[in-house]
């Protein structure tokens, strides 16, 4: 079976612009309840309180430790004497928060001074971009606009508070006020805190890349059935969930429609996960473009794709190439097998999608796409796409792209190239990553620029092998990279 878990620690954060009525329904549908009602001193959170807020809430502590000293010369007001010293010294030497810059309180951190609702979204964008690489800005984003469809009324678009702003909404993390309004200099409440933090939560997680699979259905209609693990790859397919604290593991399945028998797709998990660890995020989309995935957000498995949930017309080609990715909620708290299986006597899941903005891996990489080589099962078909070579897309954004591949290694095909033939040099500087299915360790291929040549890795569990390509840099134009077996033996 052909299963990859590189063990390559992933951040994952999924940019959404959320259905409205399905993001509000746990949040009373605002930042705050008005902007009249009364707010009691006991309720206002300071400069320093929020920021041991925005820490415990995301697991900072735990997950990364606070740092003890500042890094430069620090606030001339904060020492070791005070409460919240270690959360403001890691907040201030990661860029996080900094003192004032002018007027009475210059080099000052002030901090029992009350925390604004931009310092507050500030504290909590950076925070996601500092610990778990969350673009503050885009080439998706939106203007933002309030819960009446407007544009914030009491924005100052050239302050600096701006991106921090533009970036919150976008990723539905503020709302607005009752009345349509940003209210970027009132203090804010324990409540208010505690509501936009509940939205940002779902972009604070650790979460590792578990594996690769291909469901190549109408090729398969000329595979040879005897050869390999006849109908993985053509079928069916399977990738492993692996437990890690704290870590929630996702996973990537390329599905070529076949209209006769193949177009619909079940995603399940093989063995019994307590209901919690079998709720996931689904994106759907095509092979050559990320801009217009869909998500089925917060879904339990098993779950059924097909037309009539995707909007999508399938028909008989051997052009119908989709991406699947499923981002676990949760960690799993056992190994598991998660599987892709055509089926066709099961209806696709009643489930509304939200449009996805972006998938964002570690280190601000995005994920470009996938592609796969089966190579054993088409000994008489060497040069079909995704069978002896496979292409996908990177593209321009502000992010560096990264793809991947699945390989059904075999003698035909013991070795591949990779590249990217139209990139000019200096962008093809790349990071690849090697590995059989069901290891947890990966090798790195030595070449650190495309093209790269890669051999196979020997091993006793099968043929099926994958191969991630981290590009170092952002890319200028659109451009095919290419995996293409180089020896036939």
């Amino acid at each position: 079976m052909k299963l990859f878990n590189i063990l390559f620690g992933i951040l994952l954060c999924i940019g959404t612009a959320k259905a409205a009525e399905q993001e509000l329904q746990d949040t009373n549908q605002i930042d705050t309840a008005s902007e009249s009602s009364e707010q009691s001193d006991l309720e206002i959170i300071t400069r320093a309180s929020s920021i041991e807020q925005v820490f415990e809430k995301f697991n900072i502590p735990s997950w990364f430790e606070l740092d003890t000293s500042f890094n430069s010369s620090p606030p001339s007001d904060v020492d070791n004497t005070n409460p919240y010293y270690e959360y403001i010294t890691t907040a201030y030497n990661k860029g996080i928060v900094e003192s004032y810059t002018t007027g009475d309180l210059i080099g000052q951190y002030v901090p029992s001074n009350p925390v604004t609702r931009v310092e507050f979204i500030k504290m909590v964008l950076e925070t996601l971009n500092k610990y778990f690489s969350l673009p503050l800005e885009a080439e998706w984003m939106q203007e933002p606009v309030n819960v009446f469809g407007n544009l914030f009324p009491d924005m100052d678009y050239t302050a600096w508070y701006y991106k921090y702003v533009k970036a919150a909404y976008n990723y539905r993390i503020i709302l607005g006020t009752t009345e349509g309004n940003l209210m970027p200099d009132t203090e804010l409440t324990e409540e208010d805190a505690e509501a936009i933090l509940n939205r940002a939560q779902q972009y604070a997680f650790i979460a590792f890349w578990t594996g690769n699979g291909s469901i190549i259905s109408y090729h398969g209609k000329n595979a040879n059935p005897d050869n390999y693990s006849y109908p993985f790859g053509i079928t069916q397919d399977k990738t492993v969930l692996h437990p890690e604290p704290n870590k929630r593991p996702a996973a990537f399945f390329q599905w070529q429609v076949n209209k006769d028998s193949c177009d619909r797709l079940k995603i399940d998990v093989e063995d019994i996960l307590p209901i919690a660890e079998n709720n996931v995020d689904i994106i759907f989309g095509t092979w050559d473009s990320r801009s217009s995935d869909q998500t089925f957000e917060g879904v339990t498995l098993p779950f059924v794709i097909g037309e009539s949930n995707t909007g999508y017309t399938f028909n008989d080609s051997d052009n119908q190439w989709y991406m699947v990715g499923v981002v676990f909620k949760n960690p799993v708290s056992k190994t598991a097998t998660l599987d892709a299986t055509c089926v066709s006597e099961e209806l696709p899941t009643d489930k509304p999608y939200i449009m996805s903005k972006a998938l964002m891996l570690e280190s601000s990489y995005r994920w470009n796409g996938n592609g796969s080589l089966i190579s054993g099962m088409f000994e008489s078909q060497f040069d079909e796409n995704g069978i002896f070579r496979d292409v996908t897309k990177v593209h321009p954004s502000p992010e560096k792209p990264v793809v991947f591949f699945q390989w059904m290694t075999s003698e035909t095909c013991s070795t591949i190239n990779i590249d990217a033939p139209t990139l000019a040099d200096s962008e093809k500087k790349v990071q690849i990553v090697h590995k059989v299915w069901d290891s947890k360790s990966y090798s790195v291929a030595s070449c650190k620029t495309l093209p790269c040549s890669v051999n196979r890795i020997k091993s006793v569990s099968g043929p099926w092998q994958v191969i991630g390509v981290a590009f170092d840099n952002s890319v200028t134009q659109t451009a095919i990279v290419e995996a293409k077996c180089i020896s036939k033996n």
